[in-house]
This record gives structure tokens, sequence and C-alpha cells, in this order.
């Protein structure tokens, strides 16, 4: 690719604006990486008079209408024009064409630890996957991070984890209290105690439900 970006140069113009006497680069910031790589000095581009919001919004446009976005880029974008500029989701889901809920659900990536972000920029997780380790408290994200690398787990596989559809005992579990009439059920991260009025009556619930 390189090797014919030589050849044939930039075809279409990079859109810089001017900041304090240098130039910043609005949109085409591959294609500029893609002339260094491949030697060229000069390529052509257009000078255009933008204020910070134009950008975020040219930004936005641009992202969403490329195959390959980013999905990193775009939460950056939302969380900038709605941060810096007061945008709301439903003028955010407008402008890219998609629904509120999605807007939220890519802007909650950020929430993620770096590294899982860095992940999900290479490929390594998907954006599904991403989706799911949100949910989770940040003590938790790594070992299942780990786990989608080494056993190649689906989105699906990973959102039976952490609904502990197939948790271990000591994920899901059910435990009897000191004193002997009320039980504890940990249950997708949620805490259920069960009251009985005596302890025989605990124990031979304990029994059916396999725990002695």
């Amino acid at each position: 690719r390189d090797l014919q970006i030589k050849e044939n140069g930039i075809l279409a113009p990079i859109i810089v604006r001017e900041i304090s006497g240098k130039y910043e680069v609005v949109l085409g910031r591959k294609r500029l990486l893609a002339a260094k790589r491949a030697g060229i000095d000069e390529i052509s581009c257009i000078i255009g008079d933008f204020r910070d919001e134009e950008v975020l919004l040219i930004l936005l446009a641009d992202t969403r209408d490329q195959r390959e976005s980013s999905v990193i880029e775009l939460a950056v974008i939302f969380k900038a024009l709605s941060e810096r500029f007061h945008y709301t989701q439903s003028t955010l889901a407008e402008l890219s064409h998609s629904s509120r809920p999605q807007i939220t659900n890519i802007m909650r990536v950020l929430k993620l630890p770096e590294d899982v972000i860095l992940k999900l920029e290479n490929d390594d997780i998907s954006y599904g996957h991403a989706k799911v380790l949100v949910t989770l408290p940040e003590d938790k994200i790594a070992s299942i991070v780990n786990k989608i690398k080494e056993k190649k787990l689906s989105v699906r596989e990973v959102e039976k984890i952490v609904s502990n559809k197939n948790a271990t005992p000591e994920e899901n579990k059910l435990t009897k209290s000191v004193d002997g009439k009320t039980s504890k059920i940990n249950f997708d991260n949620k805490t259920i105690t069960l009251q009985f009025d005596s302890e025989k009556k605990l124990k031979a619930f304990l029994k059916k439900v396999g725990n002695k």
C-alpha cells in the first residue's frame, strides 16, 4: 500500500486549520501518516477557519460514515460535544444516525480501564465484549478480559459469565448464616436474604437446592 501511495501520491487533500501560527489537521491524519511512511514530502491541503465545535462535528460526520470507524473515536467525540457544548443524547443520536441507547452504550465504553480501552482499539476485544465488561466492577474486568483472549470467548459467552449463569460456586452460592435461620443467596452480583421459621426448615431448603 505504501508503494502505491508513493507512486500515485495522496489524491484527496487533507483539511487543516491554523492555530497560533501552526496548522492542525482536522481531517486526513491517516493520509498524512501514510504519506510520511511513503516518503512523500508534500501533499495537497485545504485550510479552513473552523471553531472547536465545528471541528468536532466534522469529525463526527467523517467517523460516522467510515466503514471501519472506531467506537472509541466516536465515544470521545460524543463526550466532547456533550461536556463542552452541551449536546443532548437525542441530538447526538440524530447527528450520528443512531439511537439514544446506542449513544449511551458507546459513551459508557470510556469508563473501562485504559488497558481495556487499548485492547478494544487494537481489536483484541470487540465492542460487544466492551459493552458487557463495562457493567462489571473494575476489579473483576481484568480476569474476564484474559479469558476472552485465552479461550476466544464470544460476546454471548462473556454475557453468561457476567450474569453468573455459569459462575463458580464462589461467585454464585447460597450460604447459611450464624443464627441458623437465615440463608443468603449471592447471585448476579446481588444478595437475596431468605428468612426461615426454624433451622430445620432452612436445612430442608438447603438440601433441596443442593447445599449441605
